[in-house]
């Protein structure tokens, strides 16, 4: 038990790091000084690198889980941009049905991505647009499939931790943690974008395949904010 606790300890740091990061987001647009708010940003993001140095003292299995950044081929390219599409037309199917039977589709998270984007400075754009197309999902990956999908599944539990990490993933993104008629289309969408990383790295055994296809997916998300930015 004390095992587990150690791993789960360690998981729930690494999440609130990622919650708290991603809240800076919001943070920076509410403090007048940008130079201060981009300092907070990157405290916190410190604290994550010490926590991901720390965590081999925390959990042994972190030693254990593959996770070298190795060259992607042509196979797992194609597999990145294949699972891309079938994701995306499951998105959009989602939020036809949503605007159908709701009447609205509203990306609560995604708003205030976008929000906070079109009101920085070029300079502090750019490092926003690092985070959000980059670093976030290297980082999101190390957590959700590189640390969780090994530290708590045996290899031919691929299904039940495809399920959890996906649904794990999906809770720190929500604008509320209950699920509302008005929430539930942006929280099946945040569980398709977790199954799609899921699948890829369980096909490719590879966390350098989750985190191309998470990356592909925030960048090209990134598109209709420079399309209509004042």
């Amino acid at each position: 038990m004390s095992k587990f606790i150690q791993k789960t300890t360690f998981l729930l740091i690494q999440i609130a790091l990622l919650i708290a990061l991603s809240k800076t987001i919001k943070l920076t647009n509410l403090i007048q000084n940008k130079t201060i708010s981009f300092f907070i940003f990157l405290g916190i993001l410190a604290l994550y690198i010490l926590a991901i140095w720390l965590s081999k003292k925390i959990s042994t299995d972190v030693l254990k889980v593959n996770l070298q950044l190795s060259r992607i081929n042509a196979d797992e390219l194609w597999l990145i941009v294949k699972t891309y599409l079938i994701q995306l037309t499951a998105t959009i199917l989602i939020n036809l049905l949503a605007i159908h039977f709701i009447g609205h589709v509203k990306q609560v998270n995604q708003d205030n991505i976008n929000h906070f984007l079109s009101q920085l400075s070029p300079a502090n754009l750019l490092l926003a647009v690092v985070y959000v197309a980059v670093v976030g999902p290297i980082l999101e990956e190390f957590v959700f499939r590189g640390y969780l999908m090994n530290a708590f599944f045996k290899p031919n539990q691929q299904l039940y931790k495809i399920l959890l990490s996906s649904f794990l993933f999906a809770i720190p993104h929500m604008h509320s943690i209950f699920l509302t008629p008005a929430t539930i289309p942006t929280f099946l969408s945040y569980l398709v974008l977790g199954l799609s990383f899921g699948y890829v790295y369980s096909r490719s055994n590879k966390i350098t395949v989750s985190m191309g296809l998470h990356i592909l997916n925030n960048t090209i998300s990134l598109i209709p904010v420079f399309l209509f930015m004042n």
